[in-house]
């Protein structure tokens, strides 16, 4: 005899569940998307300030700011395609 899977009570999780949960979730992405990509602003007035800035770090946060846009930006995608993938399926 088969056992039952019986699924997990979601809102005992934490204490916010649902879209707010959700919002949370993005709004905490967005904000460390936003902040990997002003570090390297930041690090070149730093620089042209006659700040303690070496060059090399401040390639290193450009560059890590692209791979996060680009990233973000692959990922947006496949989220796009799989909702107009969910709005063709007929019920």
């Amino acid at each position: 005899m088969p056992t039952q899977l019986v699924p997990p009570n979601i809102s005992q999780v934490g204490a916010v569940s649902g879209p707010q949960q959700f919002r949370n979730v993005i709004d905490n992405t967005i904000g460390g998307i936003n902040a990997t990509t002003q570090k390297p602003n930041e690090l070149m007035q730093q620089a042209m300030a006659g700040g303690p800035v070496d060059i090399q770090d401040v390639m290193m946060a450009n560059t890590k700011a692209e791979l996060v846009i680009s990233m973000t930006s692959q990922v947006m995608t496949k989220v796009i395609q799989a909702y107009e993938k969910l709005t063709q399926i007929q019920v």
